[in-house]
């Protein structure tokens, strides 16, 4: 088991980055990628962003439930995850909006607890 902080994005099809298409195959290589990390990240907790990042994740992780526990920063939802094979705090909002520093700032957050 290692620690770490690992930050995967999709952001093809955004202000004009890429097309629907480039965004489909990011969305199915995130989905992959967190196939080939989540067994290892037993102790992870995650940042998603995005409804389609999210369901591809979440499909990965094999998660079915999301149980909303409050808001970890403004329009950010705190909640933990699970399915059969375990579960994980989740930390996710909509994708497209939010402060620039908004990535750093939950990352204090989350290495102050």
């Amino acid at each position: 088991q290692s620690q770490g902080t690992l930050a995967l994005s999709t952001l093809a099809n955004r202000h004009g980055i890429g097309s629907a298409r480039q965004g489909e195959a990011s969305i199915h290589r995130l989905i992959s990628i967190a196939r080939r990390v989540l067994p290892k990240a037993s102790q992870a907790a995650w940042f998603i962003t995005g409804g389609h990042s999210a369901l591809g994740f979440f499909e990965a992780a094999q998660w079915q439930r999301f149980d909303v526990h409050g808001e970890a920063l403004p329009g950010v939802a705190l909640g933990w995850a699970s399915g059969p094979q375990g579960g994980a705090w989740v930390a996710s909002k909509p994708g497209g909006f939010g402060d620039v520093d908004l990535y750093t700032r939950f990352l204090q957050l989350v290495r102050a607890r």
